[in-house]
C-alpha cells in the first residue's frame, strides 16, 4: 500500500481506526446555490424558445402546401346475396378527390371541381360503379381499382393533364361500408 500524507491511527487494542476527515468547506454561499440554479432554468428556457422557434417553420401544414381536397358525397349500391334471397348487402363508398398542388392554379381548380361536383358524381356513378357486377364489387382489390378508375376519368373530364400534372392527384374513401368477402 502507498505511504499517505495522513498519518494512521490506532487504538490501545491495535485495531485501525481510519482518519477522520474534516468535512468539505462550502464553495459558495447558500445564496450562490440560488443563483446558480435560476441560472441553468433561465439557461434551459433559451434553449427551449430556441428550438421551438426552428420547429415552427418545419414540415409543411396542409393549408401552407396548397393541399386541397374536395368531397364528391357517397355513391351508394345495393347488391344481391348470391342465393338471390332478399336481403341485399349495401356497397358504399365516400369519394373524395385531392387535388395536385403542383400543378396549375390550386383555388380557380378547386372552384371548378365544387362547381362540377353533380356531374363528377354522375360519372363516378353510371360510368364506373354503375357497370360492374356484384361478383366485380366484392373482389378484395376492388377499392384500389376503383381509385385509379375514378382519378384517370375524372382527370379526363377536367381536361386531363397540363404541364405534366393531373389535375386530381389521388381518390381517397375516407368512409366505405362493403359487402362481406365470399
Amino acid at each position: 500500500m502507498p505511504p499517505s500524507s495522513v498519518p494512521e491511527r490506532t487504538v490501545a487494542s491495535g485495531q485501525y481506526v481510519p482518519p477522520v476527515m474534516p468535512p468539505p468547506k462550502r464553495m459558495m454561499s447558500p445564496l450562490g446555490y440560488v443563483a446558480t440554479g435560476l441560472g441553468m432554468l433561465f439557461a434551459v428556457f433559451v434553449v427551449f424558445l430556441a428550438a421551438a422557434s426552428f420547429q415552427g417553420g418545419r414540415g409543411p401544414t396542409p393549408a401552407g402546401d396548397g393541399y386541397e381536397e374536395v368531397d364528391l358525397g357517397q355513391v351508394t349500391r345495393e347488391l344481391g346475396t348470391d342465393t338471390g334471397g332478399l336481403v341485399r348487402e349495401p356497397f358504399m363508398v365516400k369519394v373524395v378527390v385531392v387535388l395536385n398542388p403542383k400543378g396549375r392554379d390550386l383555388a380557380a381548380l378547386k372552384s371548378q371541381v365544387e362547381r362540377r361536383r353533380n356531374l363528377f358524381r354522375d360519372i363516378v356513378w353510371s360510368e364506373i360503379i354503375n357497370p360492374k357486377s356484384d361478383a366485380d364489387l366484392r373482389k378484395p382489390a376492388m377499392l384500389e381499382t376503383l381509385k385509379v378508375e375514378i382519378r384517370q376519368r375524372l382527370n379526363q373530364e377536367l381536361g386531363g393533364a397540363k404541364d405534366g400534372q393531373d389535375p386530381i392527384s389521388r381518390v381517397i374513401f375516407p368512409e366505405r361500408r362493403l359487402p362481406e368477402r365470399r
